[in-house]
This record gives structure tokens, sequence and C-alpha cells, in this order.
């Protein structure tokens, strides 16, 4: 005579089946909190990028604005001492030469705060904005792993070692330098400004793709240039590499407002 199985007893096939089950939910509840994490990871990395190059994108335009100066196509800007890491040309091992049209680079002069002549001392702040000097701005890319580097920057100027990043992301540095005295505003002016460092803008600028430009301006016969396109873009690689913007660049066009008037000597 057959035993009869106990009422509420589980076979072993049964259990196996149902730690299977179990398995199967558990690993599905898993994949699916991972993929919630990395998205929202993402999101926030997509939402930094994004406030960061507004940001400098605002801060460069509100400088180019006021240019009474804009130094034109084929000007050659030595920036920095031989060899600085602020200022170091991106795919090379020291230059700090600099050709406005070739180089990604932007360089223009901004007048001073006062409304009268006054005499200048190269020692005014360039952070405040002088009030009797000229001032010599230039925005311009250096490769990430030159800053982070052990001869690059320290402090807050080092935007801190990214080993997924730093070969392939860029910097956006500033660059300043007071001017003493000037009498007309020319490419003269491209000397006397190799004694500066930079400082850095904005982190992991997308470098240019083919075709791409991250400043392009308008040469005028009259007046100097009369348009600035600034065009900027970021980028995170990693396990989910997040571009700002998708696909293209912001773009936006300035019209330097102090172009062509008058320039009263100090």
């Amino acid at each position: 005579m057959r035993p009869s199985r106990r009422e509420g007893a589980f076979t072993l096939l049964e259990l196996l089946v149902g730690m299977a089950l179990v398995g199967l939910i558990l690993t599905a509840l898993l994949s699916l909190n991972l993929s919630t994490n990395r998205s929202a990871s993402s999101l926030q990395v997509r939402n930094d990028l994004l406030a960061e190059t507004q940001t400098a994108q605002n801060y460069v335009v509100g400088k180019l604005r006021d240019a009474a100066y804009v130094f034109p196509a084929g000007t050659t800007l030595v920036l920095g001492t031989s060899g600085g890491y602020s200022t170091r040309k991106p795919g090379t091992t020291s230059s700090g030469t600099w050709t406005v049209g070739t180089d990604p680079i932007i360089a223009f002069v901004l007048p001073p705060r006062a409304t009268t002549p006054g005499t200048c001392s190269t020692s005014e702040s360039t952070t405040t904005g002088p009030k009797f000097c000229y001032t010599f701005y230039a925005y311009y890319p250096v490769q990430r792993n030159v800053m982070t580097g052990s001869s690059g920057a320290t402090g807050a100027n080092n935007p801190g070692a990214d080993a997924t990043n730093d070969a392939s992301a860029w910097v956006l540095m500033e660059y300043r330098r007071n001017y003493a005295s000037i009498t007309a505003l020319s490419s003269s002016l491209a000397s006397g400004i190799s004694s500066g460092t930079g400082l850095m803008v904005l982190d992991y600028l997308r470098p240019p793709a083919s075709g791409e430009k991250l400043f392009d301006q308008t040469d005028s016969t009259s007046v100097g240039v009369s348009s600035v396109t600034l065009q900027l873009a970021t980028q995170r690689l990693g396990g989910q590499t997040v571009l700002v913007p998708a696909t293209g660049r912001h773009s936006v066009t300035v019209y330097p407002r102090n172009v062509g008037k008058p320039v009263v000597p100090n």
C-alpha cells in the first residue's frame, strides 16, 4: 500500500522550483534598482553639466559684450611663461603661443571702469575690473590632464583627477592682464601680455569635432571684429556617457558694444 502524502508538505522539486522563481524575481528587482540608480546619476550629471555650461557661457558673453577691441584672425598671442600648464595649447607639450582664427581662442580688450581718464597701474585688481586700466582677456582650452597632472594646478584651480576623462576632455581657461598705458587699440596690443596665468572657467569641455569651432568671429574692415560666436559643449565619459547638449553645441552670437567707439588714451 502506497504511503499517503502528508497534507501541506512540499516535495524537493517544488522547493527547488520555488527558490528558482524567487531568485528570478530578486534578480529582476536588483536589475531595476541598478538601472534606476544609473538613470538618476546620469540625470544629475547632465543637470550639473548643463548648469555649469550655461553659467560659463553667460559669464564669457557678458565680458564680450563690453569689449572695446577684439583681436582679429591671424593675430599671434603669447600667453604665460614657456611651458606653463595654465596656457598650454592642446596637442602640444609646452606651447603657449596661440593664433586667433587658427587655434581655439578668443581675445579682446575691455575698457576701464572709470568714465574719465586717470593713471593706470598694472597692480590694479583684474578681479573687480581695473578703474583706469584697459584689460586684456583671452578664453581658450587646456587639456584636462595638464591641469590635473603632477606639474599642474593646485588648490581650487585643479578640477581633480578623473582617469576616465582626463585624456579626452578640456577645461576652459580665462587669462587677464592689465595694460599700463595705451594710445590706440590695435594689434600691437598683443605684446606685453605674457606674464600672467590662466584660471579655470569651465570643466569637462568637449573638444570640437570636425567642422566645429569653440569660437568664430566676423572681421570687419571698418570697425574691426563685429561679432563673436561662442559654441560650448561638455561631456562626461563613464558607465553612461553624458553629452550636453546631446548633439551639436550651445551657440550664442555676441556683438561687442564698444567696438568702433572713440578710445580715450590713459
